[in-house]
């Protein structure tokens, strides 16, 4: 991959992972159940690169959000793994996190739109404990 086209990847992918944070942050504090509270205030540990930016952001809601998730993730999926394979070898182990991370994302909203739970947080616990 061309050294311009990482560097932009690079900061797409930040820029992403901020507005994650955001939406899981904002869902956190308008949680009306424990589980719920539970669930999107550990998403935002298992972020990625950024610092909460909540209150920026104004989701639907959360099975609105959770269905978004496993529509919008995959491109990030193949995104992510293919920087980990061409990505400069300096900045691989940083890459290996991302994209571990986004599959820890993504099998956390299947379980969750499965009806899931607090057992949809396994893969993001798993995750957190590296």
């Amino acid at each position: 991959m061309e050294r311009a086209a990482y560097l932009k990847e690079i900061v797409d992918a930040y820029q992403a992972e901020v507005w994650g944070e955001a939406i899981f942050s904002t869902l956190a504090e308008q949680a009306t159940s424990e589980e719920e509270i539970e669930i999107w205030w550990t998403l935002p540990k298992g972020g990625g690169w950024a610092n909460s930016a909540a209150g920026t952001a104004r989701p639907r809601d959360s099975a609105a959000t959770i269905k978004s998730m496993t529509e919008a993730l995959p491109p990030f999926l193949t995104l992510h793994a293919q920087l980990q394979a061409e990505g400069p070898a300096e900045d691989r182990r940083e890459l290996e996190f991302l994209n571990a991370h986004e599959i820890a994302l993504q099998e956390f909203a299947t379980r969750a739109l499965a009806g899931g739970g607090r057992d949809s947080l396994a893969s993001i616990r798993a995750f957190l404990s590296r």
